[in-house]
This record gives C-alpha cells, structure tokens and sequence, in this order.
C-alpha cells in the first residue's frame, strides 16, 4: 500500500526569527515581495513577522489517505498544483526508477526536489527536462529559481539566459536574470536593462518595477530610485488598496527615508502606512524596528495592540505585544494578552495560544500553570504530535513532578523520547550514570538532537568525565547553536579552564547567524579585557548588551576583569573614563563597583562622598542608599551604615545590594545567624550573581554548619558549574567527614583539578584512587 497524500498540518517547536541581511534596509523590504523572490511574479506573499517568539505552537497533525493502487501522473500533478509537491517525491522516484523518462516525468520531479528543499537534488531531473525543446523554458525556470535559492547566482543568469533565448519576452526570466546579477554585484546596469524590458513587454508587473528600484539603488542612484518607489506604491495603490503589496510599497518608502538617515520623514511615512495597514505584518514588523531602533518602546507597543485589534487572530501580534508587556515590567498585561486567544472557537488556534501561554509562564518559573496550560492545548488536540507529547513530559520536569513526567513516557509514540525524557528526569535528580546510558540510547536513534547531546554532555560532566563533555557540547552546538546554552556552557568551561582562545572562538560561532545573547557578549568583554587589557565594545556586541541592565551588568565584569589584571587603580581610571552617569539609578551596580574599588585603595573620604552625593541626587533610588550604606561601611560608621541600608529596604525589599549590607553588618556584629540569613535573601533576590551566596558559605564554614555550607556549596556549582575553588571546598569537606572515597568526591576532585581549585585534598583523593 502505497501513501502519497499526507497532509501535514503544523508541528510544535520553538525557534526564534532572526532578520536577513541583505543590502540595505529599504532593499530588504522590497525582497520581500514573493513577485521579486519567486517564479511566479503573481504568487502571494507570506510574510513572517521577526518580533520574538515564546514557543511555536501549532498542533502538528498528520493525516494520511492511502491508496491502493500507484498514483496516476495527473494525481501527482494535482497534489503538486495544491501546493504539496514534497509529497510527490517517492511516487515520482518510482516512476523513474520503473523505467519512465518522459521530460515532464523529470520536470516534475525537479519541482518535488525543489520544493523539499533539495535544490542540488533537482539539477539533474530538470536538467533531463531541459533536453526536451517543449520543457526547456518551463524546466529551467525552476532551475534558475533554485540555483538563485541556493546562492548560485551565475548559474542562474546563465539559465535564464537560455531561457530568453527562447523565449525573449519571458519577464519571469528577465526579472529572475534582473535580480541574479543585481547579487553578483558586478553586473547592475545589466540588471537594470533586464529590468526595463521587462517593463515595456508589461508595465504593470510589480516585480519587475521592484527589480528596478532595488538595481538604482545597488547603482546609488536614490533620486530615481525614491521616485521609482513612490511609482510603485501608486501603482499597488490604485489597483487594490488593501492588497499585501500596497503596505509592502508604503512601509519601502519609509525604509526608504530611514536609511537615508531623514528620521522625521521616516516617522511620517511609517505613521501614515500604520495607519492604513494596522494589520500588515511585514510593515509592523519593519516600523517595529525603526521605533525600537530609537528607544521607543512604548511606540512600539502601541503599534502592536493596533495591530492586535486590527487582526486579532494574527499570533505574531499577540505573542509580540506580550513580550514587549513583560519586558517593561507589565507582566500581568502580557499574561493577559496571551490568555485572550485561549478562548477561540477555533480549536486550533485556542490551542496555539494554550501553548504560547506554557511557554510565558515557563520561562517565568511558574512550571506548574506551565504545566497546566499545554494540559489544556492537549484536551483540544484529538492527536497531538509526539513533540507535544514530549514538551509536556518536559515541561512536568521543570515543575518537578519526576513521576508524572516518566509516566508519559508511555504514551509515547517515538522510542528517543522516552529514552531522552528519562535521561532528563536521571539528570534532574543528579543521577548522572543512569543519564548518560539513557542520552546514548536515545541519540542512537536521534544523532543530531542538540537538545540531547547538551544533557549527555552535562551527565558526562557529572560522571567526571570532562573531555566526552566537550565532545558533546560541541555535537549540539553543530546540530543547532540555538537550541541550548552550548555555546555560553561550553565557552565557560574553556574560560575556567583558562583556554581563553577556544571560549572566544566557541562564542564567535555561527554569531553571522545567531547573534550572542547578552550573557555571552559579557563574557567575551570580560575575557578579552582580562586577557588582553582591550575594553572597547565592539559594535555586534554592544547590540547584545543594549538593554538597561544587561549593559550595566556587563560593563561591571569589564571593570572586574581590568580590576584582575591591573588593579583597583586601573579599573576606577575605566570608570572615571567612561561617559556614564554612575548617579543614575540605572547605574547602580557600576556605582557600587566605584565605592568597592575605593575602599580597596583606602580612599575612604572619597567613597563616602560619592555615596552620599549620590543618596541626596536620587533621595527614591534604592541603589543610591544602598551604596551610601557600603560608604559608611567602609567609614565604620555602622549605624548610619544600618540607617542607609534600612532606607534602600524601605524604597525596595528586594534590593540585593541593600540586604547583602544589612547581612555585613550583622556580621560586623556578630550575629552570624542572621548574617546568612540576609545573605540567603540577597541571593534568592539576585540570583544571576553569586556574591551573597559565597558570602553565606564563608559564614557558614566559620560558624563550623558544615552540612548547610556543603548544601550551598552544591548549589553554587549548580549555578557556576566550573568553579573550581568551590569544588575543592567540597571535597575537603567531605573528606572530613569520611566521604573521601566515595564516586561524588572523586569526581569533585577531578573537577577541582581542572578549573582551578588544585589543592592537597583534590590531590589526595586522586592520588588513592
């Protein structure tokens, strides 16, 4: 029985978008108009709006109607007309394969090839087709479509101009030449005579027109090309005002002014096409891009709830405006705005929004509404896919709940999902062996699961088995440098370990087509600074760490690392060189930093100063009082000390800096209990820093509460997983208490030994062992 009509109605992942780099921006946007981009210069476009991403969610249903018998030619040829030509691929191989050779045989199994993305597959079928005089233009236009996909722009002019030697007035042939040589970069006048015939022959044709600006432009020709632009967005325009491509033209000729560097007139035009197209995706997400370009955030959420309320089944929108609600600290609104789908009458749509939803609360730590919320995309899917299936187990595990997750398992389709879900629950539960044996079944099945090699790597490391670990943190960054944190893990590892050109070189990979999250370009600064005194931003990383905040944290490992390398002088020189405003209250940490490395060079007074400016310059910001407690700290005047941290508690209970004070000067006076008790409410504040929590473990190992510091030290590496000091405070710890040959310490020690806690104790424990 043969299958050949297999419908595939989504699948269920998360991805995120990223933009395209091409020539300039307004270039950009006219490439997106599928007459520029396809053979067909009539087909419609599908844009895709680059705004974020929780999770994709769609509901992945395959539905399968077999037949008894082969599929004639003319059911193949209507499943490739109904837009599934992939689908064709193996009836069409049997064909060829049971002896048929006609050229529409081929043609149309160069169009399968094609449409699978197998682009260098295809040459030879259509290739065959060409041989046939009646299928030469017809087949090479497919071949030419697919070599200008696969980058292969000369061969597809030269296809094309076989083509135009048939057929001289094929404008397919002449745009598609058009837009080949336009990317050599050489042969632009060409292109844009290519252009202009195409022109004559039908001067309605939006892609050639396109075709035409976008070579004025590559000549730099922008009067004609400004101009050009207006004639097409006149022309869409006039034909259908409501039609993709008369948002697409508008939303150009903003671009257009955007790059040009005429801000007021890109503002105008961008709020004129808003406001005829709320709803048009690729020109929200272009008008996303100029607004936030300028720090205009709000702007930008204004323009997506328009676009919400213009086209509120549109879950580009919805799923964008929510992440922009979260980041400016409206984190109620975003819940709302993603729960406002949940209810739709259509099943499918409901349930993408469920998982939209898991998704938010996930990423939130609220694991078991996380939990709940794809139950409830689950309830609306008759047959949900088996990546669903595994997301939920997945998601069970980040709410803890180990049993429920292994009893999924069971209602697994695919053997590497439960293998990989048990993996998951043995690695939660630090069962590192058992892990491992279970990610190496799994990946036999799976090989290229980045997911999975990433915690086969994190299992090998708990074994101690260090070099499989980075063995397998390289297979998931080559199978998907996105999937997972490989690239930070695995470029902090090398740091630690003091490979500092492998962590520079693992964070610069594939950074073309992934940009580094803002943790890893502040690991890179901090590295280069330390490494080689540079402390320049570079422009790709600057982006990075663009957000208040993250610039700030940052820049405040910049100064560590100088700090490291040259001494306090040199990082406060940093400091008093930069343009900063270390009295904003966005500066607090970096205003922190300054007063810490006055005190280290006894400067006292000035510290002292610098906090108490800053107290009466920002009286509401708790960072400002917070570093005027840390002043007065230095002074020893403890009780003003207590007064100022009291005040910054006060404007905000969860200030870190405040309550890591407080825990000092209980210290200072020797209440060691409620010393780390401050100290573990600092932590629990700001728990991407680990200064209160090492803090905590130094009182805890004065005060001789061996078993509470053992329980932080493992929480520590939890967080910091190649802190060597800290491993070998473990292993000293539990030598002592007589746990110095059992499987943990040995690892511990191994662990020691290679990132930096060499020590006598590690030593001993290998040395027996």
């Amino acid at each position: 029985m043969r299958c050949l009509f297999v419908l595939r109605v989504g699948s269920v992942g998360a991805h995120p978008e990223r933009g395209i780099g091409l020539c300039c921006g307004a270039m950009k946007q006219l490439r997106r108009n599928r007459g520029f981009s396809g053979v067909d210069a009539n087909a419609p476009a599908i844009p895709k709006l680059r705004i974020g991403f929780l999770v994709l969610a769609s509901t992945a249903l395959l539905i399968a109607a077999g037949c008894e018998e082969a599929p004639t030619l003319e059911q193949i040829k209507a499943v490739q007309n109904a837009g599934r030509a992939a689908q064709t691929l193996e009836p069409l191989r049997e064909m060829i394969d049971g002896g048929e050779r006609s050229a529409e045989v081929f043609y149309l199994y160069g169009v399968a090839l094609s449409a699978n993305g197998e682009f260098n597959g295809a040459m030879w079928p259509l290739r065959k087709a060409m041989e046939d005089p009646d299928w030469t233009a017809r087949a090479g236009m497919q071949m030419a479509s697919d070599s200008y996909s696969a980058g292969n722009f000369e061969l597809a002019v030269d296809i094309c101009t076989t083509v135009l030697e048939l057929e001289p007035e094929n404008t397919n042939a002449l745009v598609l030449r058009a837009r080949a040589r336009i990317d050599t970069r050489r042969d632009i006048e060409l292109a844009l005579a290519d252009a202009d015939a195409a022109i004559e022959i039908d001067a309605d044709l939006h892609a050639a027109r396109v075709a035409r600006t976008v070579a004025l432009l590559a000549l730099e020709r922008e009067e004609e090309a400004a101009e050009a632009l207006e004639e097409i967005e006149l022309l869409a325009y006039e034909e259908d005002p409501d039609q993709p491509n008369s948002a697409r033209y508008c939303g150009a000729r903003a671009t257009f002014a955007r790059e040009k560097g005429d801000q007021p007139l890109a503002d105008e035009r961008y709020t004129t096409c808003l406001e005829r197209y709320p709803g048009s995706v690729i020109l929200v997400e272009d008008a996303l891009k100029f607004y936030e370009g300028l720090g205009q955030a709000e702007r930008a959420r204004e323009i997506l709830a328009a676009a919400l309320e213009a086209s509120p089944d549109e879950r580009e929108f919805r799923v964008g405006l929510a992440i922009r609600q979260a980041a400016a600290g409206r984190v109620e609104e975003a819940e709302a705005t993603l729960r406002s789908s949940t209810d739709s009458d259509d099943p499918k749509m409901a349930a993408m929004a469920w998982l939209d939803l898991s998704g938010f609360l996930l990423e939130r730590d609220r694991a078991d509404d996380g939990v709940e919320a794809i139950s409830k995309a689950l309830e609306l899917i008759s047959n949900p896919a088996p990546e669903l299936r595994f997301r939920y187990a997945d998601a069970l595990i980040a709410a803890g709940r180990f049993d429920e997750a292994l009893a999924e398992t069971e209602n697994m389709r695919i053997s590497a999902h439960q293998h990989l879900v048990r993996g998951r629950v043995h690695v939660a539960r630090k069962q590192w062996a058992d892990a491992l044996r279970e990610f190496e079944t799994g990946l036999m099945d799976w090989p290229e699961n980045a997911v999975a090699r990433y915690y086969a790597a994190v299992a090998a490391e708990g074994v101690g088995d260090f070099d499989r670990a980075v063995e397998e943190f390289r297979y998931s960054i080559r199978a998907s440098s996105t999937q997972t944190d490989a690239r930070l893990r695995l470029a902090k590892f090398h740091n630690a370990e003091g490979l500092y050109e492998d962590a520079i070189a693992i964070l610069r990979h594939d950074i073309a087509g992934h940009p580094p999250t803002p943790e890893m370009a502040a690991l890179e600064l901090a590295i280069i600074a330390r490494v080689t005194g540079n402390t320049v931003i570079p422009q790709h990383l600057g982006r990075a760490i663009g957000r208040p905040g993250e610039f700030q944290r940052a820049y405040s490992g910049i100064v560590e690392a100088v700090h490291v390398r040259s001494g306090p002088e040199k990082a406060l020189e940093l400091l008093a060189a930069s343009t900063l405003d270390l009295l904003d209250p966005v500066n607090a940490r970096l205003l922190r930093d300054q007063i810490g490395l006055l005190g280290k060079l006894d400067r006292v007074e000035e510290a002292v100063a610098l906090g108490r400016r800053a107290s009466e310059t920002q009286p509401e910001s708790a960072g400002a009082h917070a570093a005027m407690g840390l002043s007065l700290l230095l002074a020893e005047d403890f009780s003003a000390a207590k007064a100022a941290f009291d005040r910054a508690r006060e404007l905000d209970a969860g200030n870190a800096d405040a309550l890591i004070g407080l825990a000092r000067h209980a210290e200072i006076g020797g209440d060691l209990a409620a010393a780390v008790d401050l100290y573990v409410e600092a932590d629990a504040a700001e728990p991407r820093d680990t200064i209160a929590l090492e803090a905590a473990i130094d009182v805890l190992m004065r005060t001789e509460r061996f078993s509470d510091a053992e329980a932080k030290l493992e929480l520590l590496l939890e967080r910091e997983p190649y802190f060597g000091r800290a491993s070998l405070r473990l292993v000293e710890l539990r030598v002592a208490r007589g746990a110095g040959d059992e499987e943990r310490t040995r690892v511990l020690a191994r662990h020691a030994m290679r990132f930096g806690g060499a020590g006598p104790a590690a030593e001993k424990v290998l040395a027996a062992n």
